[in-house]
């Protein structure tokens, strides 16, 4: 019966004011941050404005973009109703997006308040079907179908029109702040799957995480990694790992271990870093993110010794496990650059593994997120992280690491 096109709604002054038509979703959302969405969960608008910024995107994100959205997730509005109410109030107010009829109503109780704009690359359009449910009754349905005829005549559809939506009648859109909205393409809407991706995607960035970092200090870990000029796999790590830990949000907490043999003492093979901590946490006059950032400058100091991983990894899970916390994503993340080499003993792989099934319980999902640089044995890592439902990855340029620390982050269910 009508149809009314995502628009993106700005104030018409203030810090955030939109001048001009983003080319796409994905400019806001992705490349700028400069967008509040409503909950797609709950707000159609922020949904499809959300889905339009997924088409044609891969699946996988690169920082930039995954820093955009775990921000734009923690933030999203109650629904686009209650942004439409901050705006007389709020100068720096966020652009977000709406429909365009329920932009053309506001307008018309508040002028001068708001602009909006479609994409020029396109929109999706939320629509508003006549359905009738077969299981009524003749009679019923007879009714029904006189008020399709009704609603299907032209009084009807310039009432339609008159109020904000669009019809089969009318190419363009209603007037908005004196400015008749265009012609717009319309873009295919995302199939099951991928509405049903999207969304998974949405809900995993806005739970915080609780994740234990593990740290391959190693002798090796000195040695020069590929494709960096010179840099040791140790400053690739660090680097890597400061800039993870950027994009957390706050209400992550985060901890860390270093590994290598006799770490804490004969036997020992690793020694905390820092505890596990929500990283807002006010610590010596800065933050634990400052904290943990400062520590992981660190490590090319702590370097030496063999890789003892496997009994550091059945300790890190064991210790993750006990104190689990439901209201978070719980995990273990560990990066090393070399295989089980433990001169003093330890676990053997089928021990670690057989160790690993004992300590795990349904009720206390931890999973464990390999990454392997250098001599790192893939089919040893990928058997770890399998064990826990986890992933592995191989990484050795600091593309890679930077790509596979966001995969890490998202490599896990939103239980």
């Amino acid at each position: 019966m009508a149809t009314s096109p995502v628009v993106l709604v700005s104030r018409t002054a203030g810090a955030n004011t939109v001048d001009t038509a983003p080319e796409s979703w994905s400019d806001p959302i992705d490349v700028t941050g400069r967008v509040r969405l409503a909950d797609p969960d709950t707000d159609t608008a922020g949904r499809l404005a959300y889905y339009a910024s997924r088409v044609a995107r891969p699946q996988a994100l690169d920082l930039a973009v995954a820093s955009k959205l775990i921000v734009g997730s923690r933030y999203a509005a109650v629904s686009s109703q209650a942004e439409f109410d901050a705006l007389p109030t709020t100068y720096d107010a966020m652009p977000f997006p709406a429909s365009e009829q329920a932009a053309f109503a506001h307008a018309a109780s508040a002028p001068g308040t708001m602009r909006a704009f479609i994409p020029s690359g396109g929109t999706i359009s939320l629509d508003y079907p006549w359905l009738v449910n077969r299981a009524l009754p003749a009679d019923r349905r007879a009714l029904a179908d006189k008020a399709a005829r009704v609603l299907r005549s032209d009084a009807a559809r310039r009432a339609i029109a008159k109020a904000g939506f669009r019809t089969t009648d009318t190419a363009t859109g209603p007037r908005i702040q004196g400015k008749t909205m265009p012609r717009y393409t319309e873009l295919k809407p995302p199939t099951a799957e991928e509405r049903a991706g999207a969304l998974e995607q949405w809900n995993i960035l806005r739970k915080d995480m609780r994740m234990l970092a593990i740290l391959d200090v190693s002798g090796s870990m000195n040695y020069p990694a590929k494709g960096t000029k010179g840099l040791t796999r140790a400053k690739v790590t660090e680097g890597a790992a400061a800039t993870a830990l950027r994009i957390l949000p706050a209400g992550s907490r985060i901890g860390a271990w270093v590994f290598s043999t006799d770490q804490d003492g004969k036997g020992v093979d690793y020694r905390e870093l820092a505890r596990v901590e929500q990283l807002d946490t006010p610590y010596a006059g800065k933050s634990w993110r400052d904290n943990l950032i400062a520590e992981t400058r660190t490590l090319p100091g702590r370097l030496g010794g063999d890789t003892g991983l496997y009994d550091t990894t059945a300790a890190a899970y064991a210790k993750m496990v006990a104190e689990y916390d439901a209201r978070y994503v719980n995990s273990v993340v560990i990066m090393t650059d070399g295989k089980n080499d433990d001169p003093g003993g330890g676990l053997s792989l089928d021990q670690l593994l057989a160790t690993l099934k004992a300590t795990a319980r349904a009720d206390r999902p931890v999973r464990i997120i390999t990454i392997g640089m250098g001599e790192a044995e893939p089919k040893a890592l990928r058997a770890i992280s399998t064990a826990t439902g986890g992933t592995s990855y191989i990484a050795n340029t600091p593309a890679d690491i930077q790509r596979v620390f966001v995969a890490a982050l998202l490599a896990r269910t939103a239980k």
